[in-house]
């Protein structure tokens, strides 16, 4: 998401917190709405799509959805 100069994303860590990372776009694809992106972004934190009214710092509850029942909301790292 854009804010100020820059691209952002939440990412919820191992303890479930939600914190502000700063991105660099690298590629994205005309068919679907993955996003290659490059910042400070560790293995195992989970990437928030869809993150409207998350804001940083707020615990959070992450789960595994399947593909074929639903999209998963979150990515992980």
């Amino acid at each position: 998401m854009p804010m100020g100069d820059g691209q952002f994303v939440l990412v919820a860590d191992a303890n479930n917190t939600v914190r502000q990372v700063k991105v660099e776009p690298l590629a994205s694809s005309p068919r679907s709405q993955a996003v290659a992106v490059t910042g400070d972004l560790k293995p195992g934190e989970w990437v928030l799509t869809q993150p409207m009214g998350i804001e940083p710092g707020q615990k959070v509850r992450t789960t595994q959805i399947a593909p074929a029942k639903a999209p998963n909301p979150a990515m992980k790292m």
